[in-house]
């Protein structure tokens, strides 16, 4: 079998940008926020999560991700969420230590005040 290199780039590939905020979540898994903004009565979240576990971790999406407005959690809008680019994989299960980036939507007119994880082993509050 022949072997080809193709130089894609010139460049070096640029680092995963900064979160603006990170929760680990014990020995399973880091998330990570990247942003939020908002599009026509939607809120859209711009998330991560590195696996730290040595098997996949299956996500329930809207069992763990709920959005915070006015004390009230939000949960996601799974077809809006299904109809974004940059939507969760379906089924939603990281591979063992690997990242995958992802976009949540939740649909509110409301001024988001957190983002609430519920996790394996432990929970947060990202402030927004």
């Amino acid at each position: 079998n022949d072997v080809f290199l193709l130089n894609l780039t010139n460049t070096k590939p640029k680092a995963q940008p900064e979160a603006l905020a990170t929760h680990r979540d014990g020995d399973v898994m880091i998330v990570s926020v990247f942003g939020t903004r908002e599009e026509d009565g939607k809120v859209i979240m711009d998330l991560g999560i590195q696996s730290l576990a040595t098997s996949g971790i299956e996500i329930q999406r809207e069992a763990q991700f709920m959005l915070v407005v006015e004390e009230e959690k939000i949960s996601l809008d799974d077809s809006l969420t299904d109809e974004l680019p940059h939507r969760p994989p379906s089924p939603f299960i990281i591979p063992p230590k690997s990242f995958v980036r992802f976009e949540l939507a939740f649909e509110t007119d409301g001024v988001p005040s957190s983002l609430y994880y519920r996790g394996y082993e432990s929970e947060n509050y990202f402030k927004l």
